[in-house]
C-alpha cells in the first residue's frame, strides 16, 4: 500500500475526507475545505458504562434529509 491509499484508507476509517491535490491548485483545495468547514456539525455520544468492554462496535449515523452527506467512522472501541 503505497501513501495515497494509506491517506484515503485513513479518510475513509475515521469519518474524514480525503483531498488529492497538485501544488498549484492548493488554493482551490483550501476553499473547498474551508467551505466545507462552515457547512459541517460534529455528534458526539458516550456508550453505558456496562457496555464499555474493550470491544470493537458499528456505528451508523442516518439523516432523514435529501441532498445531505454524511461521513462518519463506521465502528468505535468501547473503553
Amino acid at each position: 500500500m503505497d501513501g495515497f491509499d494509506l491517506m484515503e484508507k485513513l479518510s475513509e476509517i475515521t469519518g474524514g475526507r480525503f483531498y488529492e491535490g497538485e501544488t498549484k491548485k492548493l488554493k482551490e483545495t483550501f476553499t473547498l475545505i474551508a467551505e466545507e468547514l462552515r457547512h459541517q456539525y460534529r455528534l458526539g455520544f458516550y456508550p453505558d458504562e456496562l457496555k464499555r468492554d474493550g470491544s470493537v462496535h458499528a456505528l451508523q449515523v442516518k439523516v432523514g434529509l435529501p441532498d445531505v452527506s454524511v461521513r462518519s467512522r463506521r465502528e468505535y472501541l468501547a473503553k
